[in-house]
């Protein structure tokens, strides 16, 4: 009788070493997933890291073209200042007149240019704002997922210490049965 029981329990533990074992491997699994999930963690913090970096470039030269926005404003004023003293005396000064005018189309030329370049400078904020708000929903998700993964790792490990005391219950009992031989 003592070694059918003996026999069983012996059995039990290879059961329960058993399960030890795949929880060991569920563990590591669950363990490459986490080293995984901070890997793309690190990338998109790289990630928002350059997308500042751009902002904060494409911010000083919007403020770049903002000042020269304001000196070609305060030249075109002050040109205007002079077409209109000049539009007084047109007959003795219809030369001076021509060259401001090409002047003019130059710096409307240039404001042309500036404000192609502005809108280009709209989009890419643009984008890169959506971008942003993107990374930004990803990274929530990613630690919503970190924040479940946790959950389950601490429940198997009480699962892991509840079968640990048992496995050492059992091993107490198999010294006793062993001394009662």
């Amino acid at each position: 009788m003592n070694e059918q029981l003996s026999k069983k329990i012996l059995e039990k533990l290879d059961e329960h070493g058993e399960k030890l074992d795949k929880h060991g491997k569920i563990l590591d699994e669950h363990s490459k997933i986490l080293g995984n999930h901070g890997k793309i963690l690190d990338e998109q913090s790289k990630l928002l890291n350059e997308h500042s970096k751009i902002l904060n470039k494409q911010s000083k030269l919007l403020d770049e073209h903002s000042k020269i926005l304001d000196k070609q404003s305060k030249l075109l004023d002050e040109h205007s200042k002079i077409l209109n003293k000049q539009n007084n005396l047109l007959d003795e000064h219809s030369k001076i007149l021509n060259k401001q005018s090409n002047l003019l189309d130059e710096h409307s030329r240039m404001l042309n240019q500036q404000s192609d370049l502005l809108t280009q400078l709209i989009k890419i904020v643009k984008s890169t704002n959506e971008t942003v708000a993107d990374s930004k929903s990803e990274i929530a998700n990613l630690n919503t997922q970190q924040q479940t993964i946790i959950e389950i790792q601490q429940e198997q490990q009480k699962i892991l210490e509840r079968l640990s005391f048992r496995s050492i219950s059992h091993e107490a009992d198999i010294a006793r049965l062993r001394q009662i031989k």
